[in-house]
């Protein structure tokens, strides 16, 4: 009989804590607590972190696991006690049904967290499930990191006893110190460093047109979680910068420290803000008020291009470079009003072997991806850090040229979210007017030379693109493929200097802030701006380009 309600006793303790682990913000912490300490009596506990699943992922999730404790125990200074269950999906469909066997969630729930979570955690419940396919899972540190993140969530419900969640602790600082301990997995594991992840984020949070508010992320309930964490809001970016803020108030040695006494101070009946000032010494208010401060800063200040010179480059040919990423930058500040903001790293390579491998030294791609990866290009970005094979610029004229589309390039991927969907003609025939324009500031002729130079180059190759075959990326690499890049760069070039002739400099920058609102989509934007669709207003471009061309 004593065994019979027992075992009933655990499968009620069961259940309470399967229902706590889905709705912890929504429930006293106190039932979760009871729910989580009786079971860690009742059930078998050996402390360990247990990996289940298949596929390719599962030898790097498998990896992070177990360097964890060991990571968390030399930068944090804290201990995790309870087991945990890891189970790493193959495939969406896997994942939901993770989460409604081990979350005990229905058809729905399952459904509403798989669309905005490639992990989920439940503290009370000391289960973890990753979602392989997702695309916080794409490369080795990714998933380093991404394994290290919802490990931490289960530290921090130890750490705070079930508090971590708690509507009165604070949302920001619960997942950017995830994120912050998934950085320092990923660089532990030699995967991408910890300062180079704060600098990607930088770089994708400047390019989010509409990011969450900081004062949004305070106190949330369950169902305000889950709407906050939709991808446009950039709330765990905007979350990472808040914590990678506070921190570098610190010691890099007290740094993992400050965090572990945030989540004690948690689970001694601390509220958020109570935590936070005792852990930070500061007030929440006046800390978000120094944040708004330097985030505004950041938003209105050219970026910061740091020089990395490679074997074989020359230190005249390094400080040229870094003289022209500058020079590039004042012009489209002058054209557009804005440029490329945050900070960023150059690499300088010597060659294609060079370039490839400095992808290589700089990411997770093995040598032979990044040699692929490369292939004839020039140059190549990656997050916050830009590949250049400064040896394929054998003249000054062409290095003027090349670092103004490249840098114009990099500030429309930033502006707009990707370039994914872009008005092809538009974005590159404008990158390549400023790499001209950028040309005759240094006295290598002006426009109309060149609009010359175009034209003959044209009638000698018999044939060209109309400009409106050349609105989509995929459509403009087609023209590539039957016209060549010469004449498809020159239509480009020609049919956007047509669009600044007509609308002004100033109209790109607003088809650019349109196309970020309406999630990269170039051509809606277009519209928007403009009252036409890009193609028509290509079309027109290009008949009166042939008049002119043909009555000169």
């Amino acid at each position: 009989m004593k065994k019979f309600l027992l075992f009933v006793f655990a499968l009620l303790l069961l259940l309470v804590a399967g229902w706590a682990g889905f709705h912890a913000p929504e429930v006293l912490p106190e039932l979760q607590r009871y729910a989580d300490d009786a079971l860690g009596h009742i059930l078998p506990d050996d402390g360990e972190i247990h990996v289940e699943g298949q596929g390719a992922s599962l030898a790097d999730v498998k990896k992070a696991a177990a360097a964890f404790d060991e990571l968390t125990q030399q930068k944090l200074g804290a201990e995790r006690h309870h087991s945990v269950k890891v189970y790493v999906a193959t495939s969406d469909a896997d994942y939901r049904a993770i989460l409604k066997d081990k979350f005990s969630l229905d058809d729905d729930e399952a459904a509403e967290i798989a669309a905005i979570s490639g992990g989920w955690s439940g503290g009370s419940l000391h289960v973890t499930a990753i979602n392989a396919k997702a695309g916080v899972m794409d490369s080795h540190s990714d998933r380093y990191a991404t394994t290290a993140h919802e490990l931490f969530h289960q530290l921090q419900y130890e750490l705070s006893h079930g508090r971590d969640t708690d509507k009165e602790a604070l949302f920001w600082l619960e997942e950017g110190s995830a994120d912050y301990v998934g950085a320092l997995m990923a660089e532990k594991l030699g995967g991408r460093k910890l300062a180079r992840w704060q600098l990607d984020v930088r770089d994708d949070l400047l390019g989010a047109p509409k990011p969450a508010d900081p004062s949004a992320l305070i106190h949330l309930e369950f169902a305000e979680r889950k709407s906050i964490m939709k991808k446009d809001l950039h709330a765990y970016e905007m979350a990472d910068m808040m914590t990678s803020f506070l921190l570098d108030r610190f010691d890099e040695n007290q740094r993992g420290q400050k965090l572990t006494d945030y989540f004690k101070a948690l689970g001694a009946g601390k509220s958020g803000e109570e935590a936070f000032a005792e852990t930070f010494g500061l007030s929440l208010d006046d800390y978000l008020a120094e944040f708004s401060v330097w985030w505004q800063a950041q938003k209105a200040q050219p970026a910061v291009i740091h020089i990395e010179a490679g074997e074989g480059v020359t230190s005249e040919q390094a400080d040229f470079i870094e003289a022209q990423a500058a020079a590039v930058q004042n012009l489209l500040q002058r054209r557009f009003g804005t440029t490329l903001r945050g900070e960023y790293t150059l690499v300088l390579a010597s060659g294609k072997d060079k370039l490839a491998e400095a992808v290589h030294t700089h990411s997770d791609m093995t040598l032979a991806e990044a040699k692929k990866d490369v292939g004839q290009s020039l140059w190549l970005e990656n997050g916050s850090t830009l590949f250049l094979d400064a040896a394929s610029l054998d003249s000054r004229r062409q290095q003027i040229f090349s670092l103004g589309v490249m840098f114009t390039r990099v500030m429309e991927a930033q502006a707009m979210g990707g370039t994914d969907r872009e008005v092809a003609w538009l974005a590159r025939g404008m990158a390549y007017l400023i790499g001209t324009q950028r040309l005759g500031e240094e006295g290598f002729g002006s426009m109309e030379d060149y609009r010359r130079t175009w034209y003959s180059v044209l009638e000698e190759n018999g044939r060209f693109p109309d400009a409106s075959s050349l609105v989509t990326p995929k459509s403009y690499e087609q023209a590539v493929a039957s016209f060549g890049d010469e004449s498809c760069s020159i239509i480009a070039e020609l049919t956007a200097d047509d669009l600044v002739t007509s609308h002004g400099w100033q109209s790109f920058a607003k088809w650019q802030r349109a196309a970020a609102l309406a999630d990269g989509d170039g051509e809606k934007a277009f519209r928007s701006v403009y009252g036409t669709s890009a193609s028509s207003f290509a079309s027109s471009a290009t008949s009166r380009l042939m008049r002119e061309m043909y009555t000169r």
